[in-house]
């Protein structure tokens, strides 16, 4: 995450046609990733950096574009071609868990650093 959303651009994002629809983008990085944070159901609090350029579903002939993707890339789409990626529910295709908690986020970026839970 490079930046933080404001409250203005979070309510702006609210009626997001890729974010999942419990949750909120606090905010963003490089290459398309966006910060959410899940505001209600069975993940409530957990945080997830979500994939804006949807590259789940990325073809075979987008990925030769590609030629010098890093190996751990390259097993993700050789598991997710395998059906070998866990289960994710259902319009999470393009999230990636990142902490169970906002505080568990916070130590994670800023390691080292007392939060407050």
């Amino acid at each position: 995450m490079t930046c933080l959303h404001t409250v203005q651009e979070v309510v702006g994002l609210l009626d997001s046609s890729v974010t999942p629809r419990n949750m909120i983008c606090i905010g963003y990085g490089h290459f398309g990733a966006t910060t959410c944070l899940s505001i209600a159901g069975l993940d409530h609090g957990h945080v997830f950096s979500l994939d804006t350029e949807m590259r789940y579903y990325w073809t075979d002939e987008h990925l030769r574009r590609y030629p010098h993707l890093d190996p751990d890339i390259r097993e993700f789409f050789r598991k997710r071609d395998s059906d070998e990626l866990p289960a994710r529910p259902w319009g999470y295709d393009h999230c990636y868990h990142v902490a169970d908690s906002f505080s568990e986020f916070l130590r994670k970026i800023h390691p080292g650093e007392e939060t407050e839970s």
